[in-house]
């Protein structure tokens, strides 16, 4: 990938106009971020063997290499079951994540579609995977990851923690789904079971 090594303003233009062009109908720029280098931090850790790997979305695009970021091609859905706005419990939101640890890198990106609220990671500071999930203890194989980094939510700095559970293969079918949560140093968090996409820990 090319870097500009001047012309700040105007690759600040372009970037947005791209950015624009690849959005969703709803309105998430989701391509090209996660093929974009990823921002690094140091890694705390893991109750599982280190390296870990956490990708969520509605399509993945997995690299052989265990240290590498997954491709998310396509945004996962969860339903809205406890918010700190009352306006999104019952709706839906969605997030596409690709997270890795020895050192923690990834990306982030999340849309509540009722709140109206955008949340973009720019750097991923720890990640936690630990086994079994709480979400779904009787699952066989069922993990539970935490990670944390700066973001900014509808363009203001905060800082967030996303939990999430992979219960089983696909994350969005079955009694136990995939679940997913986000809060943030803004004062929003919201949480809830995947109904399209899938979540997977390894």
């Amino acid at each position: 990938m090319r870097r500009a090594t001047g012309g700040v303003r105007r690759a600040g233009r372009v970037q947005l106009a791209r950015a624009r062009a690849t959005e969703s109908p709803r309105g998430v720029a989701y391509s090209p971020w996660l093929v974009a280098p990823a921002p690094g931090g140091a890694c705390t850790g893991a109750v599982v063997a280190a390296p870990n790997k956490v990708t969520g979305g509605g399509k993945i695009d997995p690299s052989n290499d265990a240290s590498a970021l997954d491709t998310v091609l396509e945004l996962a859905t969860f339903l809205v079951s406890s918010s700190s706005n009352s306006s999104s419990v019952g709706g839906q939101a969605t997030f596409g994540l690709s997270v890795t640890c020895c050192p923690a890198k990834g990306n982030l990106e999340y849309d509540d579609h009722s709140a109206d609220v955008r949340i973009k990671a720019t750097s991923v500071t720890s990640l936690t995977v630990s086994q079994p999930s709480g979400a779904c203890p009787t699952v066989p194989g069922g993990k539970h990851a935490q990670f944390m980094g700066s973001a900014l939510q509808n363009g203001t700095s905060v800082t967030y923690t996303v939990d999430v559970d992979d219960c089983g293969e696909p994350g969005s079918a079955g009694s136990m789904p995939d679940r997913f949560k986000i809060q943030t140093s803004g004062g929003y968090f919201a949480e809830g079971n995947l109904i399209a996409g899938n979540i997977q820990i390894h």
